[in-house]
Order: structure tokens, then C-alpha cells, then sequence
């Protein structure tokens, strides 16, 4: 065979195997393309089943084990036709949960429950209102994280989380609109405690 001949044949099995890479490169390509369109799509079909309610910046103001404190945020209705309730929260961190406004300086209980309207915001503040955590199970240190469940009008609870801050604010003093002995403690958290500095 001549040297013409080998060269021949070695260049024609070169191009043959590009082909067969170049083949299976876009093949992969393919398959890399369609699986990525899949997962936007399940993405998007798991946003669709959202809660009713997303929240922002959701804290708590760090206190002592036996101390009250309350959780501060932002709370969004994502209701678009009906008003929307939070008739009650839980947690596991203190004995007992509440939602608490603010009147002349004085905490109380919301009555009926927190109301917010179609695709109204309402900042959970001091001052104003909270989510109040009465006598503490456990101390609460800046950047812990507190687990709470907001328990909605028609069923539905969503589970949240706030983090632990240190803060000085939020120590208005209770009401005597029902809470029995918690009367005798002033503000959330002990202001003795360390944490309001």
C-alpha cells in the first residue's frame, strides 16, 4: 500500500470519529437542556402552592429562661379577594404565646384575633404589634433562632422562624386586660437580664 493510500485512510477514520463525537456531545447537550427545563418547571409548580401570608425580617428580642419577650416583623397577606386572620400562635420555646397590641403604653391582647386586609402589610414592632412570648422555657441568646407557628382563620398553619436579637427597646408595660399574674412583670424580657444593652 502506498504512502498516499495510508494517509487517505487514516484521514477518512479521523473524520468519521469527530462525527461520532460531535454526535454524541449534542445528544448530551440535549438531554443536559431538557432536564434543567424540567426542574424550572417543578419550581415553578411548587411556588404556585404558597401560603397565605409570607413575612420579612422576622426577630426576637433576646431574654432570660421565666422572662416574656416578643417576636417583631413584617407580615404580608398574599389574599388578593378576603381579609386574612391570625387567630393564634404557638411555639415551644415559652409557656404561652399571644398577639398583643399596644394602647396608651400598655400591652393587651388583640381581640378576635390579628386582622389584616387583602394584600395588606402590618410591621409586628415595639410599640406597637407583637407576638408576645410569655415565661420563657429556655434562655434566648442573640443569634438563636425560635420556631413558631402562625395558626390561621380556616386551618392553615404556617411554620416560621425569627432570630434571636440583643435589643434595648420593646419594654412597655402590661395592661389589665386578663393576663392574671403576668401583670407584675414590666416589658419583654427582664431588663436585668444583660441582654438590654
Amino acid at each position: 500500500m502506498s504512502l498516499n493510500s495510508k494517509l487517505i485512510r487514516t484521514t477518512a477514520a479521523l473524520s468519521t470519529g469527530f462525527l461520532a463525537f460531535g454526535a454524541l456531545t449534542a445528544c448530551a447537550n440535549q438531554q443536559e437542556t431538557a432536564e434543567s427545563h424540567d426542574h424550572s418547571h417543578a419550581t415553578t409548580a411548587n411556588h404556585d402552592h404558597k401560603h397565605s401570608l409570607h413575612t420579612h425580617e422576622m426577630w426576637v428580642k433576646a431574654a432570660d429562661q421565666g422572662a416574656h419577650t416578643a417576636i417583631f416583623g413584617n407580615l404580608h397577606s398574599d389574599l388578593k379577594d378576603k381579609d386574612l386572620v391570625i387567630e393564634k400562635v404557638t411555639t415551644d420555646v415559652a409557656e404561652a404565646a399571644e398577639i398583643h397590641e399596644v394602647v396608651n403604653g400598655k400591652m393587651q391582647p388583640v381581640a378576635g384575633g390579628l386582622t389584616l386586609g387583602a394584600g395588606q402589610e402590618l410591621d409586628l414592632e415595639p410599640g406597637g404589634h407583637h407576638l408576645m412570648l410569655l415565661n420563657l422555657k429556655q434562655q434566648l441568646r442573640a443569634g438563636d433562632t425560635v420556631k413558631f407557628t402562625l395558626h390561621l382563620k380556616g386551618g392553615e398553619e404556617i411554620a416560621l422562624e425569627a432570630v434571636v436579637r440583643d435589643y434595648s427597646g420593646a419594654n412597655e408595660e402590661y395592661g389589665h386586660s386578663g393576663h392574671g399574674d403576668h401583670d407584675s412583670h414590666d416589658g419583654h424580657g427582664d431588663s436585668e437580664s444583660g441582654h438590654d444593652h
